[in-house]
């Protein structure tokens, strides 16, 4: 039998340097690299980035090592954010220096025991609860659209937030899967579009899924029509409209430019809720997606048929979702005293 090497002999202790890679490898080491890379999603990246240097300046600003860090600074650290920060902002710092230790060869400070214990204790003080935006219910999306139309503004902004306040809440998407589209992923159908989604939240793989968004019974309110208008305006005006260009622009000095953010879905919600009267801090890019679930529950559609569409993981995910919207007819309390 063939002589078992110890775990050192495999895996370098942490801190250690890995070892040289032959140049006749070199670029299967850069190929590697990429696909470590792209192992988590732009996003993400984004804000373990962000999370790192708020550390390591934090850090330097109290003459502490940043890397690697000592549990006590882990735990000073956490308690500076406890004061500043909601818990799942916490989180994400967290995860981005666990990262940025791990990828350097060094455990994770945060995973030391006195450290969790003052992580629990920040949970246990400030609660964990995420401070959930109102859902655009059907009625809502009604009155922001009706708003944004009434409103004095560009005809191509108009039509832009039109079609991307309808589409967003019928498809029940996520903001990042909205900016994404291009024309090609629309497929027209009589029965409205088959909607190709290349990548989203719960698939970092790509695999990819096919959501329907129905016509409405009311063209005004018709999501199909709406980006039939947007997308006639766009081509009308050589803006885009191609089938391989991205679906929503931002605009900049009179010209479409560039694909819309994630961020700038937040903000045509905020305007459309604000333009209907409504309080805009309420309000976020998620709201047309949690409005669409909240809306299908309240009309009596299957929870399956919900997550079909929502592409949620999980049946329990949704539950979880939609835990916070029990109508008062349906309430246990009804008619106990």
């Amino acid at each position: 039998m063939r002589p078992t090497r110890p775990a050192s002999a495999i895996v370098p202790a942490a801190g250690a340097q890995p070892p040289a890679v032959p140049s006749s490898l070199a670029p299967t080491a850069a190929r590697a690299a990429e696909y470590a890379q792209a192992s988590r999603a732009p996003n993400t990246q984004r804000a373990y980035r962000g999370a790192w240097k708020a550390f390591a300046a934090w850090c330097e600003a109290h003459g502490l090592v940043s890397l690697p860090a000592a549990p006590q600074t882990a735990a000073l650290y956490v308690t500076h954010m406890a004061d500043r920060a909601k818990p799942a902002t916490i989180d994400v710092h967290i995860a981005g220096v666990a990262y940025r230790h791990r990828e350097a060869g060094h455990p994770s400070p945060f995973d030391h025991p006195r450290v969790q214990d003052v992580l629990d204790g920040v949970r246990r003080t400030r609660g964990t609860a995420p401070n959930k935006k109102t859902p655009a219910v059907s009625g809502i999306v009604r009155s922001m659209v009706t708003a944004v139309r009434l409103e004095d503004r560009s005809p191509y902004v108009a039509d832009r937030d039109d079609a991307l306040l309808l589409l967003g809440f019928a498809g029940a998407f996520r903001r990042s899967e909205l900016v994404a589209l291009d024309w090609v992923d629309l497929e027209e159908r009589p029965e409205g579009l088959l909607v190709t989604i290349r990548r989203g939240k719960t698939d970092q793989r790509g695999a990819g899924r096919k959501v329907h968004v129905h016509r409405g019974a009311d063209p005004a309110l018709c999501p199909v029509a709406a980006l039939g208008r947007w997308r006639a305006r766009v081509r009308g005006s050589g803006f885009g409209g191609a089938d391989d260009a991205p679906v929503f622009l931002c605009l900049s000095r009179s010209a479409w430019l560039r694909r819309m953010s994630a961020q700038h879905v937040a903000l045509v919600v905020k305007a459309a809720a604000r333009a209907a009267g409504l309080d805009a801090a309420r309000f976020a890019g998620h709201s047309l997606r949690s409005g669409f679930a909240t809306s299908a529950a309240r009309a009596g559609r299957r929870l399956d048929t919900i997550r079909a569409q929502t592409g949620h993981r999980s049946l329990d995910m949704l539950a979880e979702y939609l835990a916070h919207d029990v109508p008062w007819d349906d309430d246990a309390a009804k008619g106990l005293l």
